[in-house]
């Protein structure tokens, strides 16, 4: 009966075949290790070379040649995105302009909620918050809180992102019924729904804080 295992065959290879790259008589190649090394920068190499930091590397008399013209690919894993200028108010009156969006998960409170859904008028930047035990309860919250600001101004238009819990029937008819103008903002594009976004981040650290002061558990952050 025949063994299942695959033999293995170890070939002894010449002595004078192990040898490494580094150890060929080429002259050493700068820009080899430019890109060997994660393209770094003119400083880090030479600083390496002088003081012997990688095993092999060879001892370069001047790296101002390798480093002469710009390399294509540093441009390309280090380019960053153009910061956005900060958007001007455009709104002239409440409610002109209302911002929602969803905050969380978050650790489960004493009360079941995992998410906040925030909304805020761009003009006065007023604000409401709103607990929630899950996302499929955010179109009645929104409703509600709509319907608060029509209380006191005509809301003309709602501004949210691309997340599920807007763009959905539920929230399309909720502003079809009111005459309100929906508007999504575009993905990744976190500046189009600023005002918003500064109020999350506001009502999270104030949260935090008043959560640290008191010594409550943590379970209590929706009465924050």
């Amino acid at each position: 009966m025949h063994s299942a295992l695959h033999h293995m065959y170890i070939q002894q290879l010449p002595a004078h075949t192990h040898t490494t790259h580094t150890s060929l008589t080429h002259k050493p190649d700068a820009h080899l290790w430019h890109a060997r090394l994660g393209h770094i920068a003119k400083t880090t190499l030479q600083h390496m070379c002088t003081h012997n930091s990688v095993t092999g590397l060879p001892a370069f008399d001047d790296l101002s040649p390798a480093y002469s013209t710009v390399c294509e690919h540093c441009l390309a894993g280090r380019q960053t995105q153009s910061s956005h200028p900060e958007q001007e108010q455009k709104t002239t009156q409440p409610c002109e302009l209302l911002y929602a969006d969803t905050m969380g998960p978050f650790k489960t409170a004493y009360n079941g909620c995992k998410f906040a859904v925030n909304v805020v008028d761009d003009y006065t930047g007023y604000g409401m918050c709103v607990p929630v035990k899950s996302k499929d309860q955010v179109h009645t919250v929104l409703a509600s809180c709509i319907d608060h600001f029509r209380m006191h101004h005509p809301v003309l238009e709602l501004r949210t992102d691309k997340g599920t819990e807007y763009d959905n029937q539920y929230v399309i008819k909720l502003c079809g019924d009111r005459n309100i103008k929906l508007t999504h903002s575009t993905p990744y594009i976190h500046q189009q729904v600023g005002v918003v976004e500064r109020f999350n981040r506001s009502l999270q650290e104030s949260a935090r804080s008043l959560l640290s002061h008191s010594g409550r558990h943590y379970t209590l952050w929706p009465e924050g």
